[in-house]
C-alpha cells in the first residue's frame, strides 16, 4: 500500500509540472470554434507554408498545379488554395510534448474536386493521405508530438449549380472540427486553440483566373545517366505570337539528399545570348513503374520564371518522356508558360 502510494503521488507531481507525456491530448468539447489573435510566429508560418498570393514578387513557398494556373477549366469552377497547420505551435505555453490524433478530412457539400497539392511535415510512415473515391473530400492520417503538420489543398467549386443550402468547406479532426463558408475563402486568415496544447491555422485565398498571354516550350530533357536523377534540359521558347522563337532556355536538374527534385535556368535571347529571364522549379517522375533506377516512363516539371532586365514573371510547366525506356537519356520535352497580367502588360513581349 505505501508503495502505491508513493508512486500515485509521484504521477500527481509528474501531471502537475508537466514532465510526463500524455498519449493523447485533450480534447475540448462543446464549444464552437472561436477565432483566435494569431500570434506572430504562426504568422511567419502560414507565409511560409501556404501559397502566398499570384501576385507577390518575391515568390512563392512552392508551385501551384500549372493546370490550374494555366485556366484549363475556363472558368467552370471557382478555385481556391487553402492551407490547414495543425499541432503544437511556438506560442503555445506548454513545455510538454503531448501526442495528439489528427486523422480526418477536409469536405465540400457541394460539387466540388479537392487535391492536395503539398504535405507539411509529414513524417514517412506516420502520416500519409487516404485515397477514396470522393472528388469533394480529402483525408489523411496524422499525428502530431510536439510539432505540427499541415496540408495545403486547391478547392474548386463548380459553378452554375444552384444549391439549397450554404455552401461550406468542413475541416473534420477529433481534436477539433471547423466550418468555413465557401465565400469566406476569398481570403481568410486564422488561428484557432483546440486545446490547452494544440491550436489549427488556416490560410485561405481565391485563384483569379488568369487569361494573360501564353506559349510553348518545346526540347530536350537530358539525363546524365539510367538512374534519371540528375542532368540538363534545354530547348525553344516560343513568343506569343504563337509563331516565332523568343529565346533559348537551359538549365540543371537534380535530386538533393533528401529527394527533392529541383531545377534552375534561364531564357536567353534566340540571336543574341542576352538572358531575358530566369527560371526556377520542381518537377517528379509520374509513372507508376518507378523502380530504383526512376528513368522509366515520364515526368512533369513546373516553376516559375523572372525577368532579368524589367519587373515582370509568370508559370510554366510540362511533360518530358511519356513511355521511353530506361536506357533512353534524351527525352522529349514540351511545356507551356504564362505571363502574369497583373505585372505585365499585354502587349509586352520578350525581346
Amino acid at each position: 500500500m505505501k508503495k502505491l502510494s508513493t508512486l500515485l503521488i509521484v504521477c500527481l507531481i509528474l501531471t502537475i509540472f508537466g514532465c510526463g507525456q500524455q498519449s493523447t491530448s485533450p480534447v475540448v468539447t462543446n464549444t464552437e470554434p472561436v477565432v483566435q489573435e494569431i500570434p506572430a510566429e504562426i504568422d511567419k508560418l502560414i507565409d511560409s507554408y501556404s501559397f502566398d498570393g499570384q501576385n507577390n514578387s518575391k515568390g512563392m513557398a512552392f508551385s501551384l498545379p500549372f493546370d490550374i494556373i494555366n485556366n484549363d477549366y475556363n472558368g467552370e469552377y471557382d478555385i481556391y488554395a487553402v492551407t490547414f497547420l495543425w499541432g503544437q505551435f511556438f506560442g503555445i505555453p506548454s513545455n510538454v510534448a503531448i501526442k495528439t490524433d489528427w486523422t480526418g478530412d477536409l469536405s465540400v457539400n457541394g460539387v466540388a474536386d479537392i487535391r492536395v497539392i503539398h504535405k507539411i511535415d509529414f513524417e514517412n510512415d506516420q502520416d500519409y493521405l487516404i485515397d477514396n473515391d470522393i472528388p469533394s473530400k480529402a483525408e489523411w492520417v496524422s499525428t502530431t508530438n510536439g510539432d505540427f503538420d499541415g496540408l495545403t489543398f486547391i478547392v474548386m467549386i463548380k459553378r452554375g449549380i444552384e444549391y439549397f443550402a450554404p455552401l461550406n468547406l468542413t475541416f473534420n479532426t477529433e481534436p477539433f472540427d471547423l466550418e468555413l463558408p465557401i465565400d469566406k475563402l476569398r481570403f481568410f486568415k486564422g488561428f484557432y486553440l483546440a486545446d490547452n496544447f494544440n491550436g489549427v491555422a488556416v490560410f485561405a485565398h481565391k485563384i483569379w483566373h488568369n487569361f494573360c498571354p501564353s506559349e510553348a516550350m518545346k526540347g530536350k530533357w537530358i539525363k546524365d545517366d539510367i538512374a534519371g536523377n540528375s542532368g540538363h534540359f534545354e530547348g525553344i521558347w516560343l513568343d506569343d505570337s504563337q509563331t516565332e522563337p523568343a529565346g533559348i532556355y537551359v538549365g540543371q536538374f537534380w535530386t538533393d539528399d533528401d529527394g527533392n527534385r529541383y531545377f534552375e535556368g534561364s531564357v536567353s535571347g534566340y540571336i543574341t545570348t542576352q538572358v531575358i529571364a530566369y527560371l526556377k522549379g520542381q518537377w517528379f517522375y509520374d509513372d507508376f513503374r518507378e523502380c530504383a533506377l526512376c528513368g522509366s516512363g515520364h515526368g512533369k516539371f513546373h516553376g516559375r520564371f523572372e525577368f532579368a532586365d524589367r519587373d515582370g514573371w509568370g508559370y510554366f510547366g510540362g511533360t518530358f518522356g511519356w513511355g521511353t525506356s530506361v536506357e533512353v537519356l534524351e527525352l522529349p520535352m514540351e511545356g507551356l508558360w504564362k505571363k502574369r497580367c497583373p505585372t505585365i502588360s499585354d502587349t509586352d513581349g520578350w525581346n
